[in-house]
């Protein structure tokens, strides 16, 4: 189960970041705030595909001055199965809703959404959304995406996956308090 969520987990990060690429690279827009990985995320330590999991950031430039960020949390080094996959950029032009529809779009016909819901995006404002993802194999896992006009996140709440039905509201919870410690004014 641990490779098809990793596997799940790179697939929407590649989704994500080719359309936070066409994004980036096709409008400009004077960013508000920023995306900061925090070193540490409730007793979470991240790995960003680095040897030593304590390197901070996973960001990576990309075009027209925007920056993508990326990171696999795990309760310890070393455990093999993530419990948050994150993907996200900052700097370009978003807009709430709509750049909502594009990350889902985005995902492809590779998975089937189920249960999606508006969820409260917190006191930063913008639009989130979090639903159900499965990849045909009868697992699923809660993924919610926040955009607003500066940054766009998508969080794969993959250590909550069940072969039920599983609670949106924790996922959504998770996703408010990611957001609260990762966007920061520039």
């Amino acid at each position: 189960m641990a490779i098809v969520l990793a596997a799940a987990g790179g697939g929407v990060a590649l989704a994500v970041g080719a359309v936070g690429y066409f994004a980036f690279g096709t409008t400009k827009h004077a960013s508000t705030y920023k995306l900061v990985l925090p070193s540490q995320f409730n007793g979470l330590i991240p790995h960003n595909g680095r040897d030593d999991p304590s390197t901070p950031s996973g960001t990576t430039a990309v075009p027209n001055g925007g920056t993508s960020v990326h990171a696999t949390y795990y309760v310890a080094f070393g455990e093999p199965a993530p419990k948050l996959i994150v993907s996200g950029g900052f700097g370009g032009a978003f807009g709430s809703k709509d750049w909502l529809k594009t990350i889902w779009q985005g995902l492809g016909d590779s998975v089937t959404l189920s249960q999606k819901t508006d969820e409260d995006p917190g006191p930063l404002g913008g639009a989130m959304q979090c639903a159900l993802m499965d990849e045909g194999k009868g697992v699923y896992t809660p993924i919610c995406v926040w955009a607003d006009n500066s940054a766009s996140v998508t969080m794969l709440d993959v250590g909550r996956s069940s072969a039920g039905t599983v609670d949106l509201s924790p996922s959504a919870a998770t996703a408010r308090a990611l957001r609260t410690q990762m966007e920061v004014k520039e």
